[in-house]
C-alpha cells in the first residue's frame, strides 16, 4: 500500500511514518463507518489538519485552533500573522481530496473564551484530536482534559512531543492527566510513534484512546501501517520494529521505533 501524503507541500515538521500512523488511524474509522468532528489544538501551517480534511465528509466539520502567528526566519525572526497562508493550504487540500467538510480556522489560543464557546456545543462528538499547542505542563493538561470532554468514546486523541527533552511540560502533563485527573482516569495509552531517536533526544507521539472503546485500533493500525511503502527509497517500514511497553502502570501497549535503538 503506497503511502500518500496529503501534506507533503506544506512546511511544518510531521515525520512520515506518523503521517502514515494517523492516515491508518482514519482509515480504520472510515471502515468502521465512525462519524464524527476533527480538532487540531495548534494547526501551525496545517500538516496534521491536511490528513483531518481528507478523511472528513458532509457533514463532519474539522476545526483548527492556532493564534496563527509565526516569526517571519526570511525577515529577521519579524512576528506575522499567517492566517491567509494556512488557509490557501487547506483550499489546495480541500480541492485536492475533494473533501465536502466545514472546515472553520479559529483564530486564538484553547483556553479564549470565544474558543471555548465555540467549542461547548460539540462536546462528545469529535473523533480525532491532534494535541500540538503550547508545550507547557498545565497548558498541555488543560488541553488534554478539554479533549477528554470534546472526543467520543470512540474518538482518539493524538499528542505530539512526548519525551521530547525540548518540551518537557508534555511528557509531565501526560503522566498527570493519565494518573491525577479525573478526566484522564477513563483514557489509557493506544499506541506510540518514535520515528527518529538519538541518546539525548527523542520525540514520540502518543495515540490516547477512551477505555470503553469497542474498536480494535491496535492490531487494525498495526496491519495497515505493517503494509506501507513510502514513496522515497531513503524510508522504509521494514527499518522499524514493534515493541511492548509499559508506561505509568499502564498495560504495555504496542511503539513503533527504529530497530537500532
Amino acid at each position: 500500500m503506497e503511502f500518500n501524503d496529503p501534506s507533503k507541500d506544506i512546511d511544518g515538521w510531521l515525520h512520515p511514518i506518523c503521517g502514515a500512523a494517523i492516515s491508518c488511524l482514519l482509515e480504520v474509522q472510515n471502515k468502521h463507518k465512525l462519524l464524527g468532528n476533527f480538532l487540531e489544538i495548534g494547526v501551525f501551517e496545517g500538516k496534521t489538519l491536511a490528513y483531518f480534511i481528507r478523511a472528513s465528509k458532509n457533514p463532519e466539520k474539522v476545526i483548527g485552533i492556532d493564534p496563527f502567528i509565526v516569526n517571519d526566519n526570511e525577515n529577521k525572526g519579524k512576528i506575522i500573522d499567517n492566517t491567509k497562508r494556512v488557509q490557501k493550504n487547506i483550499l489546495r487540500i480541500r480541492k485536492e481530496t475533494k473533501s465536502n467538510s466545514e472546515i472553520t480556522l479559529i483564530k486564538g489560543l484553547s483556553d479564549d473564551p470565544n474558543v471555548k464557546n465555540h467549542l461547548n456545543n460539540l462536546q462528545g462528538t469529535f473523533r480525532a484530536i491532534s494535541i500540538d499547542g503550547n508545550h507547557e505542563h498545565n497548558i498541555v493538561l488543560q488541553d488534554l482534559c478539554l479533549s477528554s470532554v470534546l472526543s467520543s468514546r470512540e474518538g482518539i486523541l493524538i499528542l505530539d512531543d512526548y519525551c521530547n527533552i525540548s518540551a518537557p511540560g508534555v511528557t509531565s502533563a501526560l503522566k498527570n492527566f493519565l494518573c491525577d485527573s479525573l478526566e484522564g482516569k477513563s483514557w489509557e495509552i493506544l499506541m506510540l510513534f518514535t520515528p527518529m531517536c538519538s541518546p539525548i533526544q527523542a520525540s514520540t507521539r502518543i495515540f490516547l484512546q477512551h477505555k470503553e472503546c469497542s474498536i480494535n485500533y491496535s492490531e487494525n493500525i498495526k496491519t495497515l501501517i505493517n503494509r506501507i511503502k513510502f514513496k522515497s527509497e531513503e524510508l522504509d517500514i521494514k527499518q522499524y520494529h514493534w515493541r511492548q511497553i509499559n508506561i505509568y502502570n499502564n498495560k504495555a501497549v504496542p511503539a513503533l521505533i527504529p530497530k537500532d535503538i
